[in-house]
């Protein structure tokens, strides 16, 4: 390895004595730079990669995916399940990882999940991790830099071997912590399905930016349609979904006649009419909208006492055992609890939240 700590990859011959060095470690630190103001599917930047060596010596590196390299071994490595590969939040790099080579990512450790089982907070950001562990501060003014340059600048390439640097410590002082407190088979159940769910963007994604207050139940079912309809098309297209549909257009579409919406050049009668068809169903309502009763009321207070009450006793953010969507669920559909309420968390406290909507 030239004896550098940190070595930017750009031909075939060093990127295949690095996945060598992972093959022999069985342990690897991953993060991924990539760019998508142009397209729905990101356009792979970087990759770093941070792995001890024979000596157990860290050693960095960057892969410049901007260079003709094959990765087929490289994402074989991730598909590997005898391979440890450990990331922060890693959602869209692992459905980069997949959407290049077609393989399910193995063996995946989230340090933000882990960080959830270890009562860090709710979804803790990569430099707000390294500081509460580590009191370390990372300077994090090339996160939306333009990683499609070259040559990177010396900031780039340092902020880039640092989102790396600190992921296997990170990773063996969390998972010490979570063997304390008996949580590890939690988080081995958390990860079971763990690749299946994030290489896709999920519905809830999808609809968390949207806000549906004032809207009335019809209203709130076609915008849901609108933007999984949406979402196909910038797929197909392989465009940014704010490039097809504006966010603002959706909702206009259900505020006003289709006539009296400015739609994007990209719209042809096809898809005006699919709109169209869209606005014209009676779809079923989403149950978020539905406006609790009194009595469901009372009970959803006090489903969400019970929580924070367990929250505190067990050291884990209330957002982390079960959303307010979720309690509202459970309330307002028979026979609920036990399908959105699983494994652990029904171990936890789905016994005590099945007993107290009995008592209501």
């Amino acid at each position: 390895m030239s004896g550098k700590n940190n070595f930017y990859i750009t031909t075939q011959p060093e990127l295949d004595r690095v996945v060598d060095l992972i093959s022999e470690r069985k342990l690897v630190a991953l993060d991924t730079e990539f760019t998508r103001e142009t397209t729905y599917y990101p356009i792979l930047s970087i990759i770093q990669i941070a792995v001890k060596n024979s000596s157990n010596v860290k050693e960095s590196f960057i892969v410049d995916c901007l260079c003709d390299l094959d990765l087929t071994r490289f994402f074989a490595l991730v598909a590997d399940k005898e391979i440890i590969k450990i990331l922060h939040s890693p959602a869209q790099d692992l459905q980069i990882f997949y959407r290049q080579s077609g393989l399910l990512p193995r063996n995946i450790f989230d340090t933000q999940i882990l960080a959830n089982f270890c009562g860090l907070g709710f979804n803790i950001g990569y430099s707000n991790l390294v500081h509460s562990l580590f009191k370390k501060e990372l300077n994090k003014n090339q996160q939306r830099s333009d990683w499609q340059r070259r040559p990177l600048s010396s900031g780039q390439v340092k902020y880039a071997l640092l989102d790396v640097f600190f992921l296997e410590e990170i990773y063996e002082k969390l998972l010490t912590d979570l063997k304390k407190k008996n949580r590890f088979e939690w988080y081995l159940e958390e990860m079971k399905t763990f690749s299946e769910k994030v290489i896709q963007d999920s519905e809830e994604n999808l609809l968390k930016k949207f806000s549906f207050r004032r809207k009335n139940p019809q209203q709130v079912s076609q915008i849901k349609n609108l933007i999984f309809w949406r979402e196909q098309w910038a797929r197909n297209l392989n465009i940014p979904r704010q490039h097809f549909i504006r966010d603002e257009q959706i909702e206009n579409l259900v505020e006003k006649d289709l006539s009296e919406v400015r739609l994007g050049k990209r719209i042809n009668k096809k898809m005006i009419t699919e709109i169209s068809e869209i606005l014209a169903q009676k779809d079923e309502l989403i149950l978020e909208n539905i406006s609790l009763d009194s009595v469901q009321k009372k009970m959803l207070e006090k489903a969400k006492e019970m929580i924070a009450k367990i929250s505190v006793e067990k050291n884990f953010r209330e957002q982390f055992l079960v959303t307010n969507s979720d309690l509202k669920k459970i309330i307002c559909e028979k026979n609920s609890l036990k399908k959105i309420i699983t494994g652990w968390r029904y171990e936890m406290f789905g016994n005590e939240l099945e007993q107290l909507l009995l008592d209501q």
